[in-house]
């Protein structure tokens, strides 16, 4: 559209009877009237990748904690199990058994991190992830143990992750507000509780935050 009319979501307009226009018609917004021209080629779909109904929740049982703690831990600070995302997940597998695409799920605490990273070089047509994210403002991670307590006790032993954010935290204050986005946000993976509230995971290189810098 011209003009202001770029500002309008035409999608949501509503005629004289109150119907909605996307619900009248099938929109497809383009950036040139030449891309109607062009011929989509149909794409083949071989392989799916499904991460849902994850357990965000670290292993307390080798852990010499009461279980009013642990409790107050993750209502305080922890992260809520998401059962729709279990049957998201299912459903789309069920759905895609009746076609020819190869479907990998991964439930409880099978969606890890290093599982998600486990997947680069493979052919996945489609990779669907339910689960929490976040994205913080420079000046509201002071108080997230990932962001603090991680770096302090493993900076001098950075691995590419670490590189990236203790470099961010040792320079706090010289750091622009958009520097460094990309390490403020990320996904919750599978086991990710531990690391987010005290700063560390069960594994050195892979706690389960899968930040955006390393996607």
């Amino acid at each position: 559209p011209d003009g202001i009319l770029h500002l309008l979501n035409i999608e949501d307009a509503i005629d004289n009877n109150g119907m909605l226009f996307s619900d009248k018609y099938n929109v497809h917004r383009i950036t040139s009237t030449r891309i109607i021209c062009k011929t989509n080629e149909l794409v083949e779909y071989k392989n799916i990748a499904l991460f849902g109904g994850l357990e965000y929740k670290y292993d307390t049982t080798s852990k010499n904690i009461s279980n009013n703690i642990i409790e107050y831990l993750h209502q305080r600070y922890g992260f809520n199990y998401l059962p729709s995302t279990l049957d998201e997940v299912n459903q789309i597998s069920h759905f895609m058994s009746n076609s020819d695409i190869n479907t990998y799920t991964y439930t409880d605490f099978d969606g890890t991190e290093d599982s998600f990273k486990n997947l680069s070089g493979k052919n996945m047509s489609i990779i669907h992830i339910a689960t929490h994210g976040f994205f913080y403002n420079i000046n509201d991670i002071s108080d997230i143990g990932f962001y603090t307590n991680y770096f302090e006790n493993q900076k001098d032993t950075c691995d590419n992750k670490l590189d990236i954010l203790s470099l961010f935290y040792n320079n706090y204050d010289s750091i622009a507000t958009h520097s460094y986005s990309m390490s403020r946000s990320g996904l919750i993976m599978s086991g990710g509780e531990n690391a987010w509230i005290n700063g560390f995971g069960d594994s050195f290189t892979e706690d389960g935050i899968l930040l955006s810098s390393e996607i």
